[in-house]
C-alpha cells in the first residue's frame, strides 16, 4: 500500500506545477505582462502534443495529424532514417517513422520545430539566442551524464532547447527594452535576470515557462525552465526537476564563460559570472574543459 501511495504521489507531482511556478504563471496570465505577446504554438503541433500525452495514443492518429504539416512530417522522416534510428530499410511512411522514433520523441520534435520557428536566422541577435538554446540543450545532456541520473533525456534536452523562448519573445515585443536590459547586464552592476525584470517586469525564464505552459508542455519541463537560473534552488521542487534545472543552468553558464557561442559584438561583455555552484559541485578546470569539448552545436 505504501508503494502504491508513493507512486500516486509522484504521478500527481509530475502532473501539476510547483505552486511558486503557478503563482508566476497566474501573474503573467492576468495581464501583468501585457507588453509582451506570448507566441502561440501551431495548431498541428498542439494537437500532436495533446494526442501523444494521452494514455490511449496510437500511431495512426498521430500520423494523420503530422501529415498535415509538411515541415514536421519531413523532419520526422529525416530523423527516423538517421543513423540513430535507421534500420535495414529506410521508411517513407509517417506512421512507421513515429513508431520507430517513439510517441514522446515525435511530440518533442513538434515542440522544437515550433520553438525554432520563432527565431529569425537572418537576425544576428535571434540567431545568437537560438545557437545558445541548441548548445544548452546539448550541454545539459553532457552535464547530466556526469552528475545526475533518473530522468528522461528527451525531457532534459527539451528544457535546454526551450529555456530561451522568453528572451526571443522579449526581443520581438520591444527591441529597445531588450537592448537596455542586455546593456545593463553588460555593465556588470546587476545580474541579467534583474536587468530583465527592471525592463519587462519578469525575467526570460519566467516568460519561457509561461510560453511552455500555454503550449501545454509537461509541468516538470515548465518548472525546470522557470527555476533554472537558480539551479533549482526551490525546496518545493521534486528531485528530478531540480536536477534538470541545475543541468540547464550549468550548461548555459559554461557556454557563456567559454565562448562556445559568442554574443553579438555589442553584448560581448555579457557574461554570466561563475558562481559558487561550480566549487560546490567540485567542477575543476580540467572537467570544465572536458565538458566544453563535448558540447557541440
Amino acid at each position: 500500500p505504501s508503494t502504491i501511495k508513493n507512486q500516486e504521489s509522484t504521478k500527481k507531482a509530475e502532473s501539476v506545477y510547483n505552486y511558486k511556478t503557478q503563482i508566476t504563471l497566474d501573474k503573467i496570465t492576468n495581464n501583468m505582462i501585457s507588453s509582451i505577446e506570448l507566441p502561440v504554438i501551431p495548431i498541428v503541433a498542439l494537437k500532436v502534443t495533446r494526442e501523444a500525452n494521452k494514455e490511449t495514443a496510437d500511431g495512426e492518429t498521430l500520423a494523420n495529424l503530422v501529415s498535415k504539416d509538411q515541415k514536421l512530417a519531413g523532419k520526422l522522416l529525416k530523423m527516423a532514417n538517421s543513423v540513430i534510428y535507421k534500420r535495414a530499410i529506410a521508411t517513407t511512411n509517417i506512421r512507421d517513422a513515429i513508431v520507430r522514433i517513439g510517441f514522446k520523441q515525435s511530440r518533442d520534435l513538434a515542440i522544437v520545430i515550433s520553438g525554432n520557428a520563432l527565431f529569425n536566422s537572418a537576425n544576428p541577435i535571434e540567431q545568437w539566442l537560438w545557437e545558445m538554446s541548441i548548445a544548452t540543450g546539448a550541454g545539459a545532456l553532457v552535464i547530466y551524464d556526469k552528475f545526475f541520473s533518473g530522468t528522461d533525456l528527451h525531457t532534459l534536452n527539451l528544457a535546454g532547447l526551450m529555456h530561451n523562448l522568453g528572451r526571443v519573445a522579449m526581443y520581438k515585443s520591444n527591441k529597445q527594452k531588450f537592448d537596455q536590459a542586455m546593456k545593463k547586464a553588460c555593465a556588470g552592476d546587476i545580474t541579467i535576470i534583474q536587468a530583465e525584470k527592471d525592463e519587462f517586469g519578469f525575467s526570460h525564464n519566467e516568460i519561457s515557462a509561461a510560453i511552455l505552459s500555454k503550449w501545454e508542455i509537461a509541468p516538470k519541463v515548465v518548472d525546470a525552465v522557470c527555476w533554472y537560473p537558480y539551479c533549482g534552488q526551490n525546496k518545493h521542487l521534486i528531485k528530478e526537476v531540480k536536477q534538470i534545472a541545475c543541468a540547464v543552468y550549468l550548461a548555459e553558464t559554461i557556454i557563456s564563460n567559454t565562448n562556445i557561442v559568442k554574443p553579438p559584438k555589442k553584448y560581448q561583455e555579457l557574461n554570466r559570472r561563475l558562481t559558487p555552484i561550480f566549487s560546490n559541485m567540485k567542477i575543476s578546470n580540467e572537467l570544465l574543459k572536458e565538458l566544453s569539448q563535448n558540447i557541440y552545436l
